[in-house]
């Protein structure tokens, strides 16, 4: 079987590459990436073809050239993406499509050519969710519930073995997310007024070291003078392994990056501080993961600071891996008739 792979925010990507990994030794595949996704792909020493500076006439060449028979994608509310060029140049001849979400928000966003033209012109012919209070929010966003498939999350499903709890070192991990930046700036906080809220806490230097890893389409200059501020701050290179970062790290803080979910499902003491938000409008949340610790108030996050301080951990038991495999299932998907 010929399949086509394409994503090019590193969510989507990650998403896609459980699948790529399990099947590219023994079909037909390439997977056609963009942007951030291609860091990844080279860190996972995958092969590809990098279509960051190609306009959409030459790609669209080298999906023709390709002579896929199922194209699965990744998906991102993005408009003119490499995902949706993919999809709309598949739908156009009648090849079948298969998109994944992979967190909890934009839905419908996610396959429309605006904000605020939300027209499902980008609707693959099934969309794989993670559970069924996802499927629920995509419904209720106008997906018609045929095309939506319950497949659980690739991605979580393959991360959770590649964090460890033991050797935990006494250090704060900041899971940095560029959210001061369009089009992500509508929050009502981003990655420095969290940094500022975290500073200021009473007992800083009772939490140990704190270690920012920026996010992958972050870059390492955006904290130098955060970093050179205090001898208890470092930045990560861009390079450097999360899961290992995460391992180390007794205490693992964030606003509503997935990479929480996946720390906090391990097992690892995991606080979410979004202040301004309310707990309805958390994506995480929506997640119904119990073992993080939400929190929406520079007061709250102080006293679950200090909670954490008095008990040394906030953790809950680790998820038992259920036997249902999505990789597996997604692949079963490709036999989807048109």
């Amino acid at each position: 079987m010929r399949v086509l792979f394409s994503a090019q925010d590193p969510g989507g990507t990650n998403a896609l590459i459980p699948i790529f990994k399990k099947i590219y030794k023994n079909h037909q595949v390439q997977f056609f990436g963009a942007e951030h996704a291609i860091d990844i792909l080279k860190k996972n020493r995958l092969p590809y073809l990098d279509c960051t500076a190609l306009i959409k006439k030459t790609i669209e060449k080298k999906f023709t050239d390709f002579r896929q028979q199922v194209v699965v994608v990744g998906t991102r509310s993005r408009w003119e993406r490499i995902e949706k060029i993919a999809t709309s140049w598949a739908k156009g001849r009648g090849i079948a499509t298969i998109s994944i979400i992979d967190s909890w928000s934009n839905y419908a966003l996610r396959f429309s050519s605006a904000a605020d033209n939300q027209d499902l012109k980008y609707l693959t012919d099934v969309v794989c969710v993670v559970d069924s209070r996802m499927k629920r929010e995509c419904v209720a966003e106008g997906l018609p519930p045929q095309m939506i498939k319950i497949t659980g999350s690739p991605y979580l499903y393959e991360s959770l073995g590649k964090i460890k709890i033991k050797g935990e070192k006494k250090q704060v991990l900041f899971l940095s997310q560029p959210l001061s930046l369009p089009p992500y700036n509508r929050f009502p906080f981003d990655e420095y007024t969290i940094m500022r809220d975290l500073l200021n806490y009473r007992h800083l230097d009772k939490l140990g070291k704190i270690i920012i890893k920026p996010h992958p389409k972050e870059d390492k200059k955006r904290f130098a003078k955060l970093a050179s501020s205090s001898n208890s701050i470092a930045v990560a290179d861009k390079g450097k392994d999360v899961y290992k970062l995460i391992s180390s790290a007794r205490l693992i803080i964030g606003m509503n990056s997935i990479t929480l979910l996946e720390a906090a499902l391990a097992g690892k003491s995991v606080i979410s501080y979004q202040p301004g938000i309310s707990k309805n409008d958390d994506v995480l949340n929506r997640g119904n993961i119990k073992n993080i610790h939400s929190v929406y108030r520079v007061k709250d996050l102080y006293n679950l600071l200090d909670t954490y301080l008095a008990v040394n951990k906030m953790r809950s038991k680790p998820l038992k891996q259920k036997s249902a495999d999505p990789v597996a299932a997604i692949i079963k998907l490709f036999k989807i008739k048109k």
